[in-house]
Order: C-alpha cells, then sequence, then structure tokens
C-alpha cells in the first residue's frame, strides 16, 4: 500500500488522535478488523478482497491529486 501511495500519506496507528481516515484490512469478507474496532467519529474504508484495496487505491490518490479531504 505504502509504494502504490508513493510516501503522500502517512500511516499511523489507529490510537493516534487527528486521523482523517482508517483503513481496515481483513483477510476474508467477515470484516473482523471493521467489527473489532466499530469507529464512529472517523471516516474509514474497510478492505476484504483485492478489487477493495484497488479501488481503494484509485480514491486516495485522487483525493491528494485534487486536494480534496477524505
Amino acid at each position: 500500500m505504502k509504494e502504490q501511495l508513493d510516501e503522500r500519506f502517512l500511516f499511523l496507528s489507529p490510537k493516534e488522535p487527528d486521523l482523517d481516515l482508517l483503513i481496515f484490512v481483513s483477510g476474508c469478507l467477515r470484516a473482523c478488523a471493521l467489527m473489532e474496532s466499530d469507529p464512529k467519529t472517523i471516516p474509514y474504508y474497510s478492505i476484504t478482497q483485492e478489487g477493495d484495496f484497488e479501488n481503494m487505491i484509485s480514491i486516495l490518490k485522487s483525493c491528494d491529486e485534487k486536494g480534496a479531504p477524505l
């Protein structure tokens, strides 16, 4: 993920304050990573299959190019 984003984003622990987006990566469609965290106030993206990853990369690159908030 870091390689494809050309270091344009910071990857921090989910416990850091003032995060712009959380990305949950699960190994299957059950999305256990998301269920264990239950984010309420921070936007998030959940990856459960390969297509989700490619879509998330496209969204992040698009936001970065436009300077748009996540």
